[in-house]
């Protein structure tokens, strides 16, 4: 079950201010902000002198201070980009970067090679961080002698592989629906229930994250009739 934060509706909001501006709580602060921590890690930090309401109130306002507003049709969105966030982005954009675009730096001939095997890693990490069981000795096995897959987390791998392909050879390409419609129907071959479900936006509203142990609704997706229009892309 997910732990709900304190309630902040009788906090003293000038409190959380006040504790914002003193230098000895700056240290516990800034680290739980930078790591953008929840309320389940956050709690242990509390100090000892200081209310638990009022603490979060204080990193609440803290990541409100620097917050980026994205809105979508009538539904507005927010979030707080952290120093951290931004080293672990560049340190993403150095690495991905490297691997898929190093003609410069090694042989144009053994380029090709090392772009496959990049392609290759790449999926078979992603699929296995979704959830799929394979050992990267089989996967590799499958996808350089292009064995049909034989179960769901071989197919993953194999959607994941195809999609990033696509990616690379398209990445050119101005953006659209098709576009996005092609990239679904890669990525969820013969992974889902219906194949009519591949590369098709939603047509109901049957659908929500979800906890199965407890049942616990985490998250309730935008409804289907608003897809398109949350998108815009034509």
């Amino acid at each position: 079950m997910i732990e709900q934060t304190p309630n902040l509706s009788n906090t003293d909001i000038h409190k959380a201010i006040e504790l914002l501006n003193k230098p000895e709580y700056s240290i516990v602060l800034n680290k739980i902000h930078d790591e953008y921590l929840y309320w389940d890690k956050a709690k242990y930090m509390v100090p000892k002198d200081v209310a638990p309401d009022v603490f979060w109130y204080a990193i609440k306002l803290k990541r409100n201070m620097n917050r980026m507003n994205i809105v979508f049709g009538n539904i507005q969105f927010h979030f707080t980009v952290t120093g951290k966030m931004q080293q672990m982005l560049h340190e993403f954009d150095l690495n991905f970067g490297g691997n898929l675009e190093s003609g410069g730096i090694i042989p144009e001939k053994d380029h090709k090679v090392y772009l496959v095997s990049s392609i290759m890693e790449e999926a078979i990490a992603s699929s296995q961080m979704e959830g799929a069981s394979t050992t990267r000795k089989v996967a590799k096995d499958m996808l350089r002698k292009q064995i049909k897959p034989i179960n769901k987390s071989q197919q993953m791998i194999a959607n994941n592989y195809a999609t990033i392909q696509y990616l690379v050879e398209h990445k050119g390409d101005d953006f659209s629906k098709e576009a996005l419609l092609n990239i679904h129907h890669l990525i969820s071959t013969n992974t889902l229930e219906k194949t009519t479900d591949e590369g098709a936006f939603r047509t109901d509203d049957s659908i929500m994250v979800m906890n199965n142990i407890n049942g616990e609704v985490v998250h309730t997706p935008p409804s289907a009739s608003d897809i398109e229009g949350l998108i815009g892309l034509t």
